[in-house]
């Protein structure tokens, strides 16, 4: 099976969140990245998951999210105390929520659900992203956020 995916990173347009970051450039394996998801104009933020995936994939419905279903984001970490996959679920009265995610760096192939490989290198010669799907109020969008490595 061919997927065909479009360049990235994508935002959803019209979210009712706005996102900031800390340092996403010069990153190096063990690096935290910090994303807080804010509402804006009296929305709220239920949530965010963030997963590491590569730099060059539009990601825009949940499915692209899945490691072994599009093979576009790592399904497991790089190395020890690095993550692939952080969820952050929001408590009343919903106001800005923050993500730290530890970025790794190295390679991985792995085998899709259709018995296909997929490989996602993230280092200093291959960009990757935090792909972040941020719920609020009646839906859910994506962010991702440019990833470089030093």
């Amino acid at each position: 099976m061919t997927t065909t995916v479009p360049p990235g990173p994508f935002t959803t347009p019209d979210m009712p969140l706005s996102v900031s970051t800390g340092a996403t450039s010069g990153l190096r394996s063990g690096d935290v990245v910090s994303v807080t998801a804010s509402p804006q104009n009296g929305s709220q933020a239920f949530g965010v998951e963030a997963r590491l995936c590569r730099g060059d994939a539009a990601i825009e419905f949940d499915g692209q999210m899945l490691p072994t279903r599009a093979g576009l984001c790592i399904p497991k970490p790089f190395s020890v105390g690095t993550n692939d996959y952080v969820e952050i679920r929001n408590q009343p009265p919903y106001g800005p929520v923050t993500v730290n995610f530890t970025v790794g760096t190295g390679s991985q192939t792995f085998s899709l659900q259709d018995g296909s490989q997929a490989t996602i290198t993230c280092d200093a010669t291959h960009p990757c992203q935090l792909a972040l799907k941020l719920q609020y109020p009646n839906g859910f969008g994506f962010q991702g956020v440019p990833l470089t490595f030093g």
